[in-house]
């Protein structure tokens, strides 16, 4: 009896790891599918990353957004180019100090600039190219000490903090770095 006992058992267990096995093998096809689903969305997912990963522009300083109009314009109510009085230097004239520093930083590369930089030039400001600020000689205190160089007093306008005039006093003004391109 014993020996049919025994007989059984190893039966069932041969039974059941037959049973195992098998599972094992439907497991492991199902968890191939899985995981051949699985690599190509992670796949996917690190193309994405790879697209959206930091570049070395990204720690750059804030450049200032200019639109440009590089197709069509699909609303044929919004207009695509600026009206002719805004190409007008007799308008720029009657323009406020304020209104011409805004056009000046915030129309860069435009005719307008040029306009903003032309008009400001009238009213004796002076452009810095290497502090590409706006400076005016402040109650005649500025001195020539030679061809190259100015120094004393001046207005300059601060456009990046505070929007206003401020007085540099003892500023030296090197000639090498004024803005003589635009002319009156």
């Amino acid at each position: 009896m014993n020996d049919k006992s025994d007989q059984y058992k190893n039966n069932s267990i041969k039974k059941n790891e037959k049973k195992k096995n098998n599972n094992n093998k439907k497991l492991s096809l199902s968890s191939q599918k899985l995981l051949e689903r699985n690599s190509f969305k992670l796949q996917e997912l690190i193309e994405v990353s790879y697209k959206n990963c930091i570049k070395k522009s990204d720690r750059d300083l804030f450049r200032q957004y200019t639109p440009r109009m590089l197709w069509g314009n699909p609303c044929k109510y919004f207009p695509t180019t600026p009206l002719s009085e805004f190409q007008s230097p007799k308008l720029f004239e009657k323009l406020h100090l304020d209104t011409l520093f805004f056009i000046f930083y915030y129309q860069a590369g435009t005719y307008q600039q040029h306009l903003a930089a032309k008009e400001l030039k009238k009213k004796s400001w002076k452009y810095h190219k290497k502090y590409t600020t706006w400076f005016l000689p402040y109650d005649n205190n500025v001195t020539i000490s030679n061809d190259k160089m100015e120094q004393g007093t001046y207005l300059s306008f601060d456009y990046e903090s505070t929007w206003s005039k401020q007085i540099k006093n003892d500023f030296s003004f090197d000639h090498k770095y004024l803005e003589d391109e635009i002319t009156v």
